[in-house]
């Protein structure tokens, strides 16, 4: 029997890449979006159920693992992708959003690997996989409240990968640098006037990272979509899985000298 994966944040860039990669392997896979009409052509794939699901809303959650199970008759692997991005100066961000970014990237998580828990214990078996991001390792400028929920992630992959190895569920991470996609970004100010102080630095931070509001630069998401399927299809105890030269480059660069040395050279990139 063909082995099932659920995917979230399918509509787009990593997800949908991701939902192809694995469809094309010959897996069963649950393609979930908050908005299946988003889903195109991936609706007219083989083995692919496009299913809504909203990592904010645990009655969506539980619908759309019912509808996966019901049709596949199990789940195998679980990824954790859909995420968006708050970007802007620290105290510029309103509570709604840094709310949205905890809720969306950190709990969203945590609520669909609540759900898929007692299915894999039950079986002795399942994987999950959680999306990071270069983010996860380095604390960007203008990122603090993106790189506070990826580095969170992060420590709750490790933990529960401790927590559950007796059950024969396992943990992974796919951390990706920058990527080419339409991932979606919000602006810190968004219904307040910008702090003036920060206006030098915000420039030059912005055309660094986010030329024209928007990530073109960059590992086409069809990159990390390889890197999520050999995670996926790795049966070592591995953890990390870097996604793009650049991840792979700065973790590297991160293990092989001290914080402070790499504050320092992270410093030199974005220079105030």
């Amino acid at each position: 029997m063909a082995p099932t994966v659920l995917i979230t944040g399918c509509s787009t860039g990593i997800g949908r890449a991701a939902a192809e990669r694995f469809q094309t392997a010959g897996w069963n896979v649950a393609a979930t979006m908050r908005d299946p009409r988003k889903a195109g052509s991936l609706a007219e794939l083989d083995r692919v159920a496009v299913l809504p699901l909203d990592v904010l809303d645990e009655v969506s959650i539980e619908a759309a693992y019912l509808a996966a199970t019901t049709r596949f008759g199990g789940i195998d692997v679980l990824v954790n992708n859909a995420g968006s991005g708050l970007f802007g100066p620290f105290e510029e961000a309103n509570a709604a959003a840094v709310r949205d970014q905890i809720d969306t990237n950190l709990l969203g998580p945590i609520w669909t690997i609540r759900r898929i828990l007692p299915h894999f214990r039950a079986r002795r078996a399942g994987l999950v996989i959680n999306v990071t991001s270069l983010a996860a390792f380095l604390g960007p400028p203008f990122n603090s409240y993106y790189a506070a929920t990826k580095w969170g992630l992060e420590g709750l992959t490790e933990a529960l990968a401790a927590e559950l190895a007796s059950f024969g569920i396992r943990f992974k991470l796919v951390e990706p640098g920058l990527t080419r996609s339409s991932f979606h970004i919000k602006f810190a100010a968004q219904d307040t006037s910008p702090i003036t102080d920060y206006d030098g630095f915000r420039q030059k931070v912005t055309e660094a990272i986010l030329p024209g509001g928007t990530t073109p630069h960059g590992a086409p998401p069809e990159g990390v979509a390889e890197v999520l399927f050999q995670a996926a299809t790795d049966p070592s105890p591995r953890l990390r899985y870097p996604a793009g030269a650049d991840a792979a480059a700065i973790l590297a660069m991160r293990d092989s000298m001290s914080a402070e040395d790499f504050v320092a050279a992270m410093r030199k990139q974005f220079p105030t």
